[in-house]
């Protein structure tokens, strides 16, 4: 019976003797805490746009309309005594130009013809704006002196909104561009101003095109 019971307590001991918890040396603890997880490619970064400069438009005077409707008397349309249609100008372009009204104070078209007959037929620059007029230097700006360059344009078309794009060219380089709204007038006056600076110096061109990109006047001027 003795011989038994040392028996089992040894066949219990040999048991359990793997379950003990085996020591983790120091140097293994730190090797395994600092192996790091397997990472994948990294994307390179892209970087960000820089933002476009933010452009304000001078304040208009007080009292004065941004845009201001420039119909005067209309006379009705008259057939048998077309208007001068510029050469290259679209079918459905000229005839829309022929039926348009007549107001006293139109005058002939500077440029291309636009959809719809649109067209502009007064043009002009300077420093200084009122009641619909550009007045003051206008072929030559100073940057030194002057804070815009003003165009002003008076546009003929039916008696619905569209929109025009002004484009900036300077040095024969598009330096900026913007749409423009013309009003539901027979004839409307408005404008469109470029910012004086001394990185602007150069020879400019403005155009004021129709959004099919017909060119309905053009203006050129230099920034001293």
């Amino acid at each position: 019976l003795a011989l038994g019971l040392v028996g089992v307590a040894a066949l219990l001991l040999w048991w359990t003797r793997d379950d003990e918890p085996r020591k983790v040396e120091p140097a293994a603890q730190l090797a395994v805490a600092t192996v790091d997880a397997p990472r994948g490619p990294t994307a390179p970064e892209r970087p960000r746009l820089l933002p476009e400069p933010a452009e304000v438009e001078p304040p208009m005077p007080a009292g004065n309309p941004s845009f201001a409707d420039a119909s005067e008397e209309i006379d009705p349309p008259q057939p048998p005594t077309p208007r001068y249609v510029p050469p290259g100008t679209p079918e459905d372009h000229a005839k829309a130009l022929r039926k348009l009204p007549h107001a006293s104070s139109d005058r002939a078209p500077i440029g291309g013809i636009g959809p719809r007959g649109m067209h502009v037929d007064r043009i002009g620059m300077g420093t200084e704006y009122k009641d619909g007029v550009c007045s003051g230097p206008a072929g030559k700006f100073s940057a030194a002196n002057e804070d815009f360059a003003h165009l002003c344009f008076r546009v003929v078309h039916p008696r619905d909104e569209q929109r025009v794009r002004i484009r900036w060219e300077r040095n024969g380089v598009l330096v900026r561009r913007a749409l423009v709204k013309i009003g539901d007038s027979h004839a409307y006056r408005t404008r469109a101003s470029l910012p004086l600076r001394k990185a602007f110096r150069g020879n400019w061109t403005v155009r004021v095109m129709s959004l099919d990109d017909v060119e309905l006047a053009v203006h050129s001027f230099q920034v001293l």
